[in-house]
């Protein structure tokens, strides 16, 4: 009997300090985190403020989880960017740039020329990233002297700090060559 009236207190007290704890969370200020970050799992939360330094201790972070926050506005522009025609059979020249992109989002370009058959001369393409002063943060460059056809292509993941905020492709006509732009691709998958 004695056994029992002390489970039941010890419940009576347990719960008490339950109801207690959500009665006094519930007037706190709230923060908003991301619980798990980074996996399958990760979830945005709203949580007390005073919690927040147990969530960030384990690996969650503050702030939104990435993959529910909308894509940069950079992300958003090279999307809806629309490569210029080809002009000239020797040149060819698309950048975009000035943009700010979030860490984690992957930056896409390739271009597609084909060498024009009556020319013997070489091309180049180049397909690049580029930063805010116009250095080259990654590049593939592909030399179609040998072949009819070549593509340069990146696929590049934003770093934070890495400065990179354009994407830019080109053919250049070398040794008198001369082409067919036949495709090219920007694009930006926003993070996950």
């Amino acid at each position: 009997m004695l056994r029992k009236v002390g489970f039941t207190l010890l419940a009576v007290v347990l719960i008490g300090s339950a109801w207690a704890t959500l009665a006094s969370a519930a007037g706190q200020e709230k923060v908003t985190i991301c619980h798990k970050p980074g996996t399958d799992h990760g979830v945005t939360l709203e949580i007390a403020a005073p919690a927040l330094p147990a969530h960030l201790a384990h690996g969650d972070t503050e702030g939104a989880c990435q993959s529910e926050v909308p894509p940069s506005e950079g992300c958003a522009a090279v999307n809806a960017a629309v490569p210029d025609p080809q002009t000239y059979d020797y040149f060819y020249v698309y950048a975009i740039s000035g943009l700010a992109f979030y860490p984690g989002e992957v930056l896409h370009a390739d271009i597609t020329a084909q060498r024009t058959e009556s020319e013997s001369g070489s091309i180049g393409i180049v397909a690049a990233v580029i930063d805010s002063a116009g250095d080259i943060v990654t590049v593939d460059i592909q030399d179609v002297s040998n072949q009819d056809e070549g593509t340069a292509s990146i696929d590049y993941t934003v770093v934070a700090g890495d400065d990179a905020n354009g994407l830019g492709v080109a053919v250049d006509g070398i040794t008198g060559g001369t082409f067919d732009l036949i495709d090219v691709n920007l694009s930006c998958t926003p993070a996950p």
